[in-house]
């Protein structure tokens, strides 16, 4: 679930997700979204859309994932021409050693420019984690904190965008695991 804005404009998207490795060093996910958006004085409008993604491991420190939003299109009302935007994702991740890792990410949405994001991550104590990285696009800085234990973890962040000011996060994962898997 996800939801971002205001009384007066937000949007918000719940969706559902599954992920498998296929092996060694690949794994595949596909989610199905519903999203719904509310302008004041506008009403609501909604489009149901799929993401899919592909996570890579060829060996040595380096993980690549690919992931593509909403390829197809998704109307977000009937007889306009008002549709979600396409977002093609790349990424590399670098394991610098077992408590950091430095990420960059390539974001390509549709009628933008392209967007390239840096960060680095620290995990310290087996559990806790904390990371920085900045936003090309528009040079916002971010950071956050969590905390990882057994199949549940929990992140804390905050990022300062020059329009919208101040903008935290949580989130909340739960990984369902298999009982024959490791």
């Amino acid at each position: 679930m996800d939801y971002f804005g205001f009384a007066g404009y937000n949007q918000s998207k719940i969706g559902l997700a599954y992920g498998m490795k296929l092996n060694k060093t690949v794994s595949v996910g596909l989610q199905f979204d519903y999203n719904l958006f509310h302008i004041s004085g506008y009403g609501n409008s909604s489009a149901i859309n799929f993401e899919a993604g592909i996570c890579m491991h060829p060996g040595g420190k380096f993980t690549i994932g690919l992931q593509v939003f909403n390829p197809v299109g998704g109307k977000l009302k009937k007889g306009t021409d008002e549709k979600l935007a396409s977002i093609y994702q790349t990424g590399i991740g670098y394991e610098a050693s077992k408590q950091v890792l430095i990420c960059i990410e390539i974001i390509k949405e549709e009628d933008r420019p392209v967007n390239v994001n840096l960060g680095l991550k620290y995990i310290f104590a087996n559990c806790f984690f904390a990371g920085i990285g900045i936003e090309t696009a528009t040079a916002s800085p971010y950071g956050g904190a969590g905390w990882h234990w057994k199949n549940f973890r929990v992140d804390i962040a905050a990022g300062y965008h020059l329009q919208l000011g101040f903008t935290p996060s949580l989130i909340l994962v739960i990984e369902i695991k298999e009982k024959n898997q490791e």
